[in-house]
């Protein structure tokens, strides 16, 4: 994707008061340096854990709605145990905590490192 594409879709997507008071030229060499960063991330790993995401929240979804949840909040800590040792998902944190005063709900950021906390279905 074009660069200059990403950014003016980045910022598109974040303004806010909070955005507004900050320097449009630190701004985007913010988002510059994270989309620099996002280029190193190996994408075929990437393509993979979001995949693995998309099919675990269609389960995750089967299962509540069979009244599983404990099998549900197993399968979550499971997935959640198997992206902590993750590289690629380490990058993309670091990534994101380049923006993170820009976007403080970026889901990345608040991501629980093991569900165990979480009522899953509860929060389908």
């Amino acid at each position: 994707m074009n660069k200059g594409i990403t950014i003016i879709a980045i910022i598109g997507l974040l303004l806010s008061s909070q955005l507004f008071a900050q320097d449009p030229n630190e701004m985007v060499e913010r988002l510059e340096k994270a989309q620099a960063c996002m280029n190193e991330v190996d994408r075929t790993e990437f393509k993979r854990i979001e995949s693995a995401l998309n099919a675990l929240q269609t389960e995750l979804k089967q299962l509540c709605d069979q009244g599983k949840p404990d099998q549900a909040q197993k399968k979550a800590q499971a997935f959640a145990q198997e992206l902590k040792g993750s590289m690629v998902i380490e990058q993309v944190k670091e990534c994101a905590e380049i923006l993170e005063d820009m976007m403080p709900e970026m889901a990345v950021l608040n991501m629980p490192e093991d569900f165990g906390d979480i009522d899953i279905c509860g929060q389908q």
